[in-house]
């Protein structure tokens, strides 16, 4: 399950979508970990929306083109 969450991460990261020095294991395992939370959250309160998810992500981690420091 892993490599599959894993090759969209390196095909991001290759792209400069979060950054070049952002490891794509780690970052697998927590999309994961989120993915995973979401669903048992989803099944305990019934309460979840996708879009609410999608817009916490985007706040906490903004991806984009990064600009040279």
């Amino acid at each position: 399950m892993r490599a599959g969450w894993t090759r969209p991460v390196e095909v991001c990261r290759d792209a400069g979508l979060p950054g070049g020095d952002v490891v794509a294991g780690p970052m697998a395992r927590t999309m994961i970990a989120t993915a995973q939370g979401f669903i048992v959250r989803e099944a305990l309160f019934g309460d979840v929306h996708p879009e609410t998810l999608e817009s916490g992500l985007r706040g906490l981690m903004p991806m984009g083109p990064q600009k040279p420091s």
